[in-house]
C-alpha cells in the first residue's frame, strides 16, 4: 500500500443520503491526487494509481466482481469434482454409496 499520501476511511453515500464506511478497505491519497484503495481481507490493493476519486472506486468495484467471479468458478468446478468422486466411488464400492 502507497503509505506517501493521505490515509482516509473509504466512505460512501447511501440511497437514504448516510455516509457509510467500507470496512476494510483504505483510500490512500498522493499529492499528484492518485488513488489507491487497499483491502484488509483480500491483503492487496483493489486501486493503485488511479486519477479521481470517482474512477477508483469504479475500478474497486470492477476488481471485486472480478475476484467474485473467479472464486464462484473455482467453487464450480470444485463442486464438479466433488461429483465425479462420487460418481467414482459408488462405482467402485456400490454398497457403502448407498448408505
Amino acid at each position: 500500500m502507497n503509505t506517501a499520501g493521505t490515509e482516509n476511511k473509504l466512505t460512501y453515500v447511501d440511497h437514504d443520503g448516510a455516509r457509510r464506511e467500507v470496512r476494510g478497505c483504505r483510500l490512500t491519497v498522493d499529492h499528484l491526487d492518485r488513488h489507491w484503495i487497499w483491502s484488509e481481507q483480500l491483503e492487496s490493493n483493489l486501486v493503485y494509481k488511479t486519477k479521481g476519486r470517482e474512477n477508483a472506486l469504479l475500478a474497486a468495484l470492477d476488481h471485486a466482481l472480478f475476484i467474485i467471479q473467479l472464486r464462484g468458478e473455482r467453487i464450480a468446478a470444485l463442486q464438479r469434482i466433488a461429483d465425479l468422486a462420487h460418481a467414482f466411488a459408488a462405482q467402485v464400492n456400490p454398497d457403502e454409496s448407498e448408505g
